[in-house]
C-alpha cells in the first residue's frame, strides 16, 4: 500500500473513531467562599460524560474535603440545559429544581442535590466522592454566574478538618479523550510509523 493511501485511510479511521467516542469534560473546583478562609486552590474536580439524554457525573474532592449539606447550602448545585430531569444515584441525595438557586457566594444554578443522610451537616459528611447520573432531554452543562471574573458551573458544599464548612465552586477545565479514543490514536500512529519504516526499506532495496 502506498504511504499516502495508508495515511489517508488511517486519518479517516481516526476521525470516525474520535467522532464516535465520548469525551469527558472536567470542571475544576478552584474557588471558595471567602468567609471560610479556604482561600483558592485545588479543591477537587467534577468529571462529566454522556450525551443529551443522560449525563454521568463524578465529583472528587481533594483531601481532607468531604461533601456535606449544612442546610444553608445545597450539597451540589449545577446549571443544566434541558427538561425532564431525573436523578439516578445514591439514596443519600435527592434532586431539587427550585428554579434559580444560589450556593452563596455562587449563584445562577437551576438544579441542586440535597444530602438527606448528612443529618447534622458538618458532623455527618457524605464523603469525598460522589457518582450519579442525570437523565432528561436536551441535556448540557451551562455556565452559571461569574464569580470574581470566573465562570462557575458547579458548587459543592464542603467540610474540612476541624469542622470548617463552606462552598467551593469552579468551571471548565478541559476535554479529555476517553481511553478507547487514546487507544485508537496510538494504534493509528503506530501504523503510520510502520508504513514509513516499510517504505524506507523498500527504497533501500530498489536503490
Amino acid at each position: 500500500m502506498r504511504l499516502s493511501t495508508f495515511l489517508a485511510a488511517t486519518a479517516a479511521t481516526l476521525a470516525l473513531a474520535t467522532a464516535g467516542a465520548a469525551n469527558a469534560t472536567q470542571y475544576l473546583l478552584q474557588y471558595s467562599d471567602p468567609v471560610t478562609a479556604f482561600g483558592t486552590g485545588d479543591f477537587g474536580t467534577v468529571d462529566v460524560t454522556g450525551n443529551s439524554s443522560a449525563l454521568h457525573f463524578v465529583i472528587n474532592l481533594t483531601a481532607p474535603g468531604m461533601i456535606v449539606d449544612t442546610g444553608a447550602h445545597y450539597a451540589v448545585a449545577m446549571k443544566l440545559s434541558g427538561s425532564g430531569f431525573t436523578y439516578v444515584g445514591p439514596d443519600a441525595f435527592t434532586l431539587t429544581q427550585p428554579g434559580s438557586i444560589s450556593n452563596s457566594p455562587f449563584s445562577g444554578f437551576n438544579l441542586g442535590l440535597n444530602c438527606v443522610s448528612c443529618g447534622n451537616g458538618a458532623s455527618n459528611p457524605f464523603g469525598s466522592s460522589l457518582t450519579f447520573d442525570i437523565t432528561g432531554t436536551g441535556l448540557g452543562v451551562l455556565a452559571a454566574n461569574n464569580y470574581d471574573g470566573h465562570a462557575i458551573n458547579f458548587a459543592v458544599d464542603m467540610v474540612r478538618s476541624g469542622g470548617l464548612t463552606g462552598v467551593v465552586g469552579g468551571g471548565l477545565g478541559g476535554a479529555v479523550p476517553e481511553p478507547s479514543a487514546w487507544a485508537l490514536m496510538i494504534l493509528g500512529f503506530g501504523g503510520v510509523g510502520a508504513a514509513i519504516r516499510s517504505r524506507r526499506r523498500a527504497t533501500l532495496v530498489t536503490a
